[in-house]
């Protein structure tokens, strides 16, 4: 499901940078994330924390639904943009990859954040819960 997420930010991505040098970038930085995820899952399975990996797999989840209303990526594009443009400038691949890392992890923040919300009131309020046959 990471993949998919990636997919459709580098699609985005593609209209504003369209240098192949960025678009290499772009690409660096997805496989990192993607990798980076991937090495936390198998981290979680191997340590048998399977409560923390659903966790994540539900942040996954949640986070492909901000794909619904794109404005939200989009803003956290713009906030990384302009925080690596500050911080280093504008230097071909080097900047598109540091944005796109910077944008996953504000996503991730913001997804962990919201998971995090929705755990704390399903433990608060146990009625809330859809009970199983």
């Amino acid at each position: 499901m990471v993949w998919l997420n990636a997919a459709f930010t580098f699609w985005v991505a593609l209209g504003e940078y369209p240098q192949a040098l960025d678009r290499f970038g772009i690409v660096c930085g997805v496989f990192t994330f993607v990798a980076l995820y991937a090495m936390l899952d198998n981290y979680l399975l191997n340590t048998k924390k399977f409560q923390i990996r659903q966790a994540v797999l539900i942040s996954v989840f949640v986070k492909s639904l901000f794909q619904l209303y794109p404005g939200i990526e989009l803003a956290a594009g713009m906030v990384a943009t302009a925080f690596v443009e500050w911080a280093i400038g504008k230097i071909a691949a080097v900047s598109a990859y540091f944005i796109t890392l910077m944008d996953g992890l504000l996503l991730s923040l913001l997804v962990a954040l919201i998971t995090g919300l929705i755990s704390f009131i399903m433990n608060k309020f146990p009625k809330l819960r859809i009970k199983s046959p």
